[in-house]
């Protein structure tokens, strides 16, 4: 039975939220959001300026046309830090934990990295009935360059193509670089012609010269790390496909050493299980 309130997106097409979300450690429970517009999350569209931190959002549902995420349905943003989730999202294209689809930054498109995402946990369910599902982002169409360090990926993530653990489709030539960052996540696409681009880290990479790093990264073997990509693409990645046995059973140390500026690490084993990030969920 669907609750009685219905949950608004904070920011509109035309007034975006450009500000900074600190939830300070408390957790969002319960949000219900079932839309036919596109821009479903917490926040609907968002600015470059956006920052969003220190919080859980859990035991949510939020379903859309297109465009539904846990954080943001549409935008760009600078910082995404802290934070945890295991909502619930459906959309008939374009779904993602964290964003469903990020747009093009403008005043520093040229730049490297001009998003960053740190910390983070998708633990959840993503469901696109078309494509472009993925655990962080659904679609990256835009000239953007993201950073990821220690973020984690292993909930569920379903479409019918283009179905990722952290993206579902990157089509731009921007950099990604992951430092420290693990995807263990369930990745299902049945398409019949395209039924092969899934992967652990990306469904689809749609450039023949674009560039992702990949530090002390990991995907299980189960999967590739980029589901499809153009011919000629090079990958350059420090860690790669392993089994499972090997991510439940090596030092955390070994798999994820310090970053520069880190006293302690944020990862922890789970005995019988693969490592998880300390203090998130």
């Amino acid at each position: 039975t669907a609750p009685e309130n219905n949950w608004t997106p904070i920011g509109t097409e035309s007034s975006k939220f450009a500000g900074t979300f600190d939830g300070k450690g408390y957790s969002i429970s319960g949000l219900y959001l079932n839309s036919t517009l596109p821009a479903a999350g917490l926040f609907g569209y968002t600015d470059t300026t956006a920052v969003f931190k220190n919080f859980k959002f859990v035991n949510s549902y939020i379903t859309s046309n297109r465009d539904a995420a846990g954080m943001i349905g549409i935008g760009s943003f600078e910082l995404l830090e802290n934070v945890y989730t295991n909502a619930t999202i459906h959309a008939s294209g374009k779904a993602a934990g964290f964003v469903g689809s990020i747009v093009p930054r403008g005043d520093k498109q040229n730049e490297r990295y001009n998003i960053s995402v740190k910390n983070c946990w998708f633990d959840g369910n993503v469901e696109s009935q078309y494509s472009c599902a993925g655990g962080f982002v659904g679609n990256d169409s835009a000239a953007t360059g993201i950073l990821f360090e220690n973020c984690l990926s292993s909930g569920s993530v379903k479409a019918t193509f283009r179905t990722g653990g952290f993206f579902g489709w990157k089509n731009n030539y921007a950099w990604s670089e992951f430092r420290n960052c693990l995807s263990v996540a369930e990745v299902t696409s049945n398409h019949a012609e395209y039924g092969s681009w899934y992967g652990s880290f990306y469904g689809q990479h749609n450039t023949s010269t674009y560039n992702t790093t990949m530090t002390n990264s990991y995907g299980v073997d189960t999967y590739k790390i980029i589901g499809a990509y153009s011919s000629g693409a090079a990958e350059n990645r420090e860690g790669g496909a392993k089994t499972l046995d090997y991510l439940k059973t090596t030092d955390v140390a070994t798999l994820f050493p310090l970053l520069e500026g880190e006293t302690a690490s944020p990862w922890e084993a789970v005995s019988g299980s693969t490592p998880v990030l300390k203090g998130l969920k």
